[in-house]
């Protein structure tokens, strides 16, 4: 089992296949994260439409690019990326199909308060999560959102989602 958690003061704590904790220091983020891809709306919102990095530092993604507020990420943004890590702003409000299937490293996705859908096999097969916290906004998670993510022993199902999607 290995995990990777931000703490409080900005430095991560990791948890390694043999129990030990190690503590990494702070991660002084940049305004975001080198290869990401935006996709605009044509609305003043854009979303997160792709990611060109093998990079595995935390991926933090911005609530504004280009003066337009980053409302999504996109269907197959990082779909079977090396990222262990990803920081999403409280300005998105979906995640899409397929977003972080095959993220196999990931071990932290925090989702903010603002997320309300949640696409079809999103966090397929993204095996190193051990938790899913989904917000209260939540209504709608598609099928196999997080089918296969084997490590995942605690979800919390939010007071909005109208359904539970077959092999979530």
């Amino acid at each position: 089992y290995s995990e990777t958690q931000p703490t409080e003061e900005g430095s991560f704590w990791h948890c390694n296949e043999n129990g030990e904790i190690e503590v990494w220091p702070a991660y002084v983020a940049p305004k975001y994260s080198e290869g990401l891809k935006f996709t605009s709306n044509g609305d003043g919102t854009c979303y997160v439409s792709g990611y060109n990095s093998w990079s595995s530092d935390p991926v933090v993604i911005p609530s504004i690019y280009n003066g337009e507020t980053v409302v999504g990420i996109g269907a197959e943004a990082f779909y079977n990326r090396f990222l262990s890590v990803v920081i999403i702003p409280d300005t998105v409000t979906y995640i899409g199909e397929r977003a972080f299937q095959y993220c196999h490293n990931l071990t932290s996705a925090t989702l903010p308060e603002s997320v309300i859908s949640i696409g079809a096999y999103a966090f397929f097969r993204a095996y190193n999560i051990p938790a899913v916290d989904l917000p209260d906004a939540v209504e709608t998670v598609g099928t196999h959102a997080f089918y296969g993510a084997v490590s995942l022993v605690d979800v919390d199902l939010g007071t909005s989602l109208k359904a539970i999607p077959n092999n979530m």
